[in-house]
């Protein structure tokens, strides 16, 4: 890092991404400052969150004078523009499959093992509206695959990055702190011994708590 050139992160703890992004700073060995956002509270400040990002999405990460958004950007820029282990394969093959499982979690995990399960759980345990069965009913099988894939591409490793952890391994675990909390992932997750020692693994990590208990950090 430059000197005298400081790193901000802007987001909610809370956020999927946001938490992504910090683990890739603490996964580098960044120092950096967390300026809490919450995209959901209707504020001034998430008036003003929109000169930094105007599509209002979380995080948002302030190099010196740089601004960028979209958290598979930031972390890419995070690897590559600081010192640390590199968290990118350098064999095209491994890091397209990096790719790969970032855009299955995108695409496809992100909605259906944290909104459509995990939310629907947290809405159905504290009473709030209705047809909760139902909606977790229906993203079961996409769930199933998204489980399927994961488990095939990570294929025994220790990390989809191989021997040591990826952005893709980054990009994967806050989707799975979330969605492994509900009664619904005891049993899908059974079937997969390798995803769950795969989350043994990452989950013990210090940028991990990092990310979950960021005033730590």
């Amino acid at each position: 890092m430059a000197p005298g050139v400081g790193v901000t992160l802007v987001g909610a703890t809370y956020s999927v991404y946001v938490r992504i992004a910090l683990m890739a700073l603490a996964e580098k060995g960044v120092a950096y400052t967390l300026l809490p956002v919450d995209i959901f509270a209707r504020s001034d400040e998430t008036e003003a969150y929109l000169g930094l990002n105007p599509f209002g999405k979380i995080p948002t990460l302030k190099h010196g004078d740089f601004v960028l958004y979209e958290t598979q950007a930031i972390t890419r820029y995070v690897d590559e523009a600081f010192g640390g282990p590199a968290l990118q394969p350098s064999d095209p093959r491994a890091r397209a499959r990096m790719a790969q499982v970032m855009g299955v979690i995108d695409s496809f995990a992100y909605r259906t093992l944290v909104w459509d399960i995990y939310v629907a759980h947290t809405a159905r345990e504290k009473g709030e509206g209705g047809e909760h069965e139902e909606r977790i009913g229906a993203a079961l099988p996409l769930a199933t695959t998204c489980l399927v894939e994961l488990d095939r591409i990570l294929d025994g490793k220790p990390f989809f990055g191989g021997a040591s952890p990826s952005l893709a391994d980054l990009h994967a675990a806050p989707v799975f702190g979330y969605f492994g909390t509900v009664p619904e992932a005891e049993t899908l997750l059974s079937g997969f011994p390798g995803l769950q020692a795969w989350w043994t693994t990452i989950s013990a990590r210090d940028s991990w708590r990092a990310a979950t208990e960021p005033a730590a950090t």
